[in-house]
């Protein structure tokens, strides 16, 4: 039989007898956590076994052995298992597997970020190339060789390791070998070491020791010899820019400038010296070879051509150090030379075409003058000119009809034209420099085009117009039937004709229409209508206005007939005359012309006793009246196609009548300052003169039958006001008098008292005053009579009542009255009571609840019922529930009062004692 042990479990793999068999693997190791690439020592515990066969996972190609007690080296980190067989013969064996059994610690790691960064070399004042190592496995560094001084590092960690990086600008030359051990961390072996080295180097040096490195020399003659020392790092030094005939030579650490120069100009020299890995150093001076003159400005531009009135590109000439000016020949007008110590521009614009060739000489200086030429070139500006009749460039066109010919003419530098923009059938021809447009178009539209000149070199000139290809004018009658054709009264609105124009038409003009008629623009509509003020036939006509294609018309009929009408014939002033009802004179006779077309007049409003009479177009009214008033007479003429017209005129019959018809006491009246009078009204003969009204009072006279006056106002003065009333005319005179006091308001007003009572009880109040009429008590609820002076009052809560009195003026005041109920009354409300009918104690009795009128009670037994309710408790409950006795118990009540928010709980019992 073999077992397999596996954590503790044994598992059977055949049954046998144990007969003899007694072979156990065992096995325990030295160290079961080592660092990657430590070693374990195993250590065999089995017995009864003659041979051993070990398994060791470790990681990658696993290890075996057949040793008793191997020692075994552990490449990579992670947890592994270990598998020992021992067996006493081929067929006896046991195995022993402890799972996850070695642990191995990974050691820390470091990445350089670029490779090579850890070995650089640089120059003394330059930054370092940033150095950056990503750690694994370690959560710190610690330095044990420092950084070059001015360089430093920084340390970010996480939970899988750390970044260092290393930057800096060191301040001093050597080679400095850094380096830095990791801080393990958590199931981390270590420390690992990480080395790099920094060299920091000496730049090169050049130093000036002799000589002029900024000299004039004339050519052909030798120059002074310019000598630098080289220094730090510097192995090397040569010299570039020299003028020919000159060389820079090296030797012992000193390189010396000089020779003949052959060639005249500036030239500008650079000495340099090498060495190390640092950057050159330099130095350098100029040496003028005189005499000389160069371009300095862009190639050609001393050879160039311009637009007239275009500025030139500047002109720049860099001259010999040893000149003191220079002249120039000739220039272009507007165009000049200015000298300027070392150089000389030329620059300016010109108006004068044609072309300037020039020459600069240079003045003063050792070495003789130099020279130097050009040509400078002005061209003229192209032109462009409408040479057709002006207007034509803007121009509308019938569809299908030849345009009036549009003529450009192109010139200055240009040489000929081109045009865009125009419609099909019209085209653009250019002979010579001369554009003709022309042509025909049936395409519709507004089509503006351009006119651009072309062939100079100066730009172009473009002038623009516009050719409008118009569709033929339409107006079309769109008002009701018959509006065109239509009948009115002279100086009346004639209905509005409408008509609707298209095409090319812009607008309508009207002719032979009535005076007073217009046409008026809405849009694409023109209406005609306003008032007709002349009598006549007229047959009108209607034309559109506007685009290049004919007009249209439209035809209609407007018959305005003349009106009726009433001419005084009389005198001046006896359709409105005033005579006395007392005499029995009789009216003067009223005359009027009655129109022609009128064959009917109607006379309305006459006095009694006054006619009218309609013979051979003449009205007359005549007669005697009889009874006053003012008459308002009126004449309706009628009997033609035009309108009644309506005349009027007035008859008064005076007397000297003043007669108060309003209420008898309002021409004596009693008034409050700022209330209305009541209003006072006299039949009066004719026009009264009023007096002594108070301010704020006035009087107005309304002739009619009768003639009335009538006094209306607000007094705004307060005392006894006397007026009068004077009638003075041809009927005789009579005087009314009568009185308005007015008074300032109620003298003497008091009300009260304000007072405190009990709940239940009551209280007299009062208000007087002087000449009191009346009196109203608010809220009224709680009084005993709300429109007396001394009301009783019983309020449940405190109440503030107000009394609005007035006087015999009509005068209106109120004051308030406060009444105060104390409700701090002691409620005792019984838990016991006993309805046996011996006539004590027979209902449930809380006393002093009149005091709080409408006071809800409910009663519940223990099972929640509803026995007894009552929204108003008046202390009659006997404790019986739908007309039958309660049981004896203990019930529970609600109390609440309709005055307060108070709500009383507790519990009643119903003891009868009955035997």
């Amino acid at each position: 039989m073999s077992t397999m042990k596996i954590k503790g479990l044994l598992i059977f793999s055949h049954f046998l007898a144990f007969v003899g068999y007694s072979q156990v693997a065992n096995f325990s190791a030295s160290n079961t956590t080592i660092c990657v690439g430590g070693q374990v020592q195993f250590i065999n515990n089995s017995t009864g076994a003659a041979t051993y066969n070990w398994t060791f996972l470790d990681g990658g190609t696993n290890q075996s052995s057949t040793l008793v007690a191997p020692v075994i080296t552990y490449p990579n980190p992670g947890i592994f298992t270990v598998v020992l067989t021992a067996a006493a013969g081929p067929s006896n064996t046991d195995t022993e597997v402890k799972l996850a059994y070695i642990t191995v610690l990974a050691s820390a790691t470091a990445t350089l970020s670029v490779a090579g960064s850890d070995n650089q070399t640089v120059c003394l004042g330059d930054q370092i190339d940033t150095i950056e190592y990503t750690i694994l496995g370690a959560q710190g560094i610690t330095f044990t060789s420092p950084l070059p001084s001015g360089v430093s590092s920084a340390v970010v960690s996480d939970t899988s390791g750390c970044v260092v990086t290393i930057t800096g600008t060191p301040s001093s030359v050597g080679s400095f070998n850094y380096s830095f051990e990791t801080i393990p961390g958590v199931n981390n072996c270590g420390p690992i070491t990480v080395n790099g080295t920094i060299t920091v180097d000496e730049p090169p040096t050049i130093t000036f020791l002799s000589g002029n490195t900024n000299q004039v020399v004339c050519v052909n003659t030798p120059a002074d010899t310019i000598k630098y020392t080289i220094g730090g790092a510097a192995t090397f030094a040569s010299v570039s820019g020299l003028p020919p005939g000159m060389t820079g030579v090296f030797s012992g650490g000193i390189i010396t400038i000089s020779g003949t120069p052959l060639v005249a100009g500036p030239f500008p020299f650079t000495v340099s010296a090498t060495g190390g890995v640092c950057p050159p150093a330099t130095a350098g001076g100029i040496i003028n070879v005189d005499p000389y003159i160069i371009l300095a400005s862009p190639i050609g531009t001393d050879n160039q051509t311009v637009c007239v009135n275009d500025s030139i590109v500047d002109i720049v000439y860099t001259l010999g150090a040893g000149f003191t000016g220079a002249t120039i020949d000739t220039l272009p007008p507007g165009i000049n030379g200015t000298f300027f110590p070392g150089g000389y521009i030329i620059s300016g614009a010109s108006s004068q075409v044609g072309t300037v060739v020039y020459t600069i000489t240079t003045q003063g200086g050792s070495c003789g003058s130099a020279t130097a030429s050009g040509a400078i070139t002005i061209t003229a500006g192209p032109t462009l000119d409408l040479t057709s009749l002006p207007g034509t460039d803007i121009q509308a066109v019938c569809t299908g009809s030849t345009m009036i010919d549009i003529e450009y003419t192109a010139g200055g530098s240009a040489t000929g034209a081109t045009v865009s923009g125009l419609p099909f059938g019209i085209n653009g021809n250019l002979v010579g420099n001369v554009l003709t447009i022309s042509g025909s178009s049936t395409q519709i539209g507004v089509f503006p085009f351009s006119v651009t000149t072309t062939g100079s070199a100066c730009g172009n000139v473009t002038l623009i117009g516009e050719i409008t290809i118009d569709t033929f004018a339409v107006i079309q009658f769109i008002s009701a039937q018959f509006t065109d054709t239509q009948q009115v009264c002279i100086n009346s609105s004639i209905d509005s004709i409408w008509y609707q124009f298209s095409g090319s038409a812009t607008g309508a003009i009207g002719i032979n229409l009535p005076i007073g008629v217009n046409v008026t623009i809405q849009g694409d509509t023109a209406i005609i209508s306003d008032t007709a003020n002349s009598a006549g036939i007229y047959a009108y006509t209607i034309y559109t206005t506007g685009g290049a294609c004919p007009a249209d018309s439209a035809y209609g009929l407007l018959t305005v007939d003349d009106s009726l009408g009433l001419q005084l014939l009389s005198a001046p002033g006896s359709d409105n005359q005033v005579l006395c009802d007392n005499n029995g004179n009789s009216i003067d006779t009223i005359m009027y012309l009655i129109s022609s077309g009128a064959d009917t007049v109607v006379v309305t409003g006459l006095p009694p006793g006054i006619i009218d009479t309609f013979y051979n177009d003449t009205l007359l009214i005549t007669g005697t009246p009889i009874g006053p008033g003012t008459y308002t007479y009126t004449m309706v003429v009628s009997g033609s196609f035009c309108p009644n017209d309506t005349l009027t005129g007035s008859i008064e019959i005076q007397t000297a009548q003043l007669l108060l018809i309003s209420e008898p006491y309002t021409n004596d009246q009693l008034v409050c300052l700022t209330s209305g009078i009541d209003s006072i009204v006299y039949v009066v003969g004719g026009p009264v003169l009023v007096l002594d009204l108070p301010l704020g009072v006035s009087s107005t006279y309304i002739p009619g039958v009768p003639n009335l006056l009538v006094i209306t106002g607000t007094p705004v003065v307060v005392g006894s006001h006397y007026y009068t009333l004077q009638f003075a005319g041809p009927c005789g005179n009579s005087l009314a008098v009568g009185y308005i006091t007015v008074s300032g308001g109620i003298e003497s007003f008091m009300a009260g008292p304000d007072t405190t009572i009990n709940l239940g009880q009551s209280v007299d109040l009062f208000a007087l005053g002087t000449n009191l009429t009346s009196f109203l008590w608010t809220p009224s609820e709680t009084l005993s009579n709300d429109i007396i002076s001394n009301p009783v009052a019983t309020p449940s809560q405190t109440t503030t009542y107000t009394v609005t009195v007035s006087d015999i003026y009509g005068c209106v005041a109120s004051m308030p009255v406060e009444v105060i109920i104390d409700t701090d009354i002691e409620l005792f409300i019984p838990n016991l009571f006993s309805p046996n009918g011996d006539g004590y104690n027979d209902t449930w009795e809380i006393p002093n609840l009149s005091l709080f009128p409408n006071t809800s009670v409910t009663v519940i037994n223990r099972e929640g019922q509803t026995v007894y309710e009552n929204s108003a408790y008046d202390n009659s409950w006997d404790g019986t529930f739908e007309g039958k006795k309660l049981p004896d118990a203990t019930y529970y009540y609600l109390v609440k009062f309709s005055s307060t928010d108070q709500l009383l709980k507790g519990a009643v019992t119903i003891l009868r004692n009955e035997k």
